[in-house]
């Protein structure tokens, strides 16, 4: 049983998103229908702050690496510690270079959706995950879009191009498979920042000229209208395509008290539902999404209000990055994710 003021024994903190995601989907979706062939895509942002190793390149945290961590564990004098057993002997499952366990049944086929770049030096770089279950015929794509926006380069010759970000047009993945797929998630939250753009050296672009109208150049205007076009198109795509299933995924909120990412701020509560243990409100806390999505066959997968309860369930500071309290601990609240899109799909 899990004490007041640790945190659990074992858990798997990501180093970004991207897994953490792939993982709600994967787990929701395997089983809607065992004998046809699915592809359920999930599209997101990273929701994550820059980190200072990284400013300079265009590729995040998330697709850099992901940890398993075991933070130390508060003891009371009356505790025992722990017997040590050896299993040095013991037949273990083969491992994957990133520590998960290897299963037959899943097949890596993200080179089949273009997924992986090879960068200078070699290194191989995934901006995007696809794998295929094969006992359910079930193939599931996780891609990564900064802000649900088209993105090109300006000046496609030059390595140092800015980029054009269309607010008017979708990601070229989900454009380009839209007709393949059974299950879409989406969704965009904390990138929507004059310093986000800036560091992905973006241009914001409507109608494929430079943005000149004053009141969307304001990011939080552009990012409503971001929400709004792309829960239009998918709307009239969803006319055309009976089988599939939009959701959009609500803002995933995080928990930095006395200060900032980057100005120092942390979330060291370990005690669980210390702000309460009931979502009381009917409406949702991300009204931007919730308008938009409102009369339209897009549906909502509202995980705000009750992630807002458990501020003690990120990674704080037992991960790879100080203080974060923007991704959370896995097993964890992503794990209630999945239930409520097991329901809904």
């Amino acid at each position: 049983m899990e004490k007041k003021g640790t945190r659990p024994e074992q858990f798997k903190v990501m180093a970004g998103t991207y897994l953490l995601c792939f993982t709600l989907v994967a787990l929701a979706c395997i089983n809607i229908s065992p004998w046809g062939r699915n592809r359920i895509f999930f599209l997101s942002t990273r929701e994550s702050e820059p980190s200072a190793q990284n400013q300079s390149t265009n590729i995040p945290d998330s697709n850099k690496h992901s940890i398993e961590s075991k933070p130390d564990v508060m003891k009371t004098p009356e505790e025992k510690p722990e017997q040590k057993v050896d299993n040095s002997t013991t037949l273990k499952p083969p491992q994957n270079k990133d520590g998960g366990e290897e299963n037959p049944d899943v097949e890596d086929v993200a080179d089949k959706y273009g997924f992986l770049l090879v960068l200078r030096g070699g290194a191989v770089h995934h901006h995007g995950w696809a794998y295929r279950f094969k006992s359910t015929n079930t193939t599931i794509l996780h891609a990564w879009s900064a802000r649900l926006c088209d993105r090109e380069p300006i000046n496609a010759t030059d390595p140092n191009t800015l980029f054009a970000m269309h607010l008017d047009r979708q990601p070229a993945f989900i454009r380009n498979h839209i007709d393949d797929l059974g299950v879409l998630v989406i969704n965009t939250a904390h990138h929507w920042s004059k310093q986000m753009v800036n560091m992905d050296k973006e241009i914001i672009y409507l109608n494929g000229e430079p943005l000149k109208d004053k009141n969307l150049l304001k990011i939080e205007n552009a990012k409503i209208f971001k929400v709004n076009n792309i829960v239009q198109w998918l709307d009239l795509k969803l006319a055309s395509h009976p089988n599939l299933q939009v959701f959009f995924r609500t803002t995933s909120p995080r928990h930095f008290l006395k200060g900032e990412w980057n100005t120092g701020g942390k979330c060291d509560n370990t005690i669980p539902l210390t702000r309460g243990s009931e979502v009381m409100q009917e409406e949702s806390m991300d009204k931007v999404v919730a308008e938009a999505v409102n009369g339209t066959k897009v549906k909502i997968l509202d995980i705000t209000a009750l992630s807002d309860l458990r501020d003690e369930a990120h990674i704080s500071h037992y991960g790879k990055k100080a203080n974060d309290c923007l991704h959370w601990c896995l097993p964890g609240v992503p794990d209630t994710w999945n239930e409520l899109l097991s329901a809904l799909v």
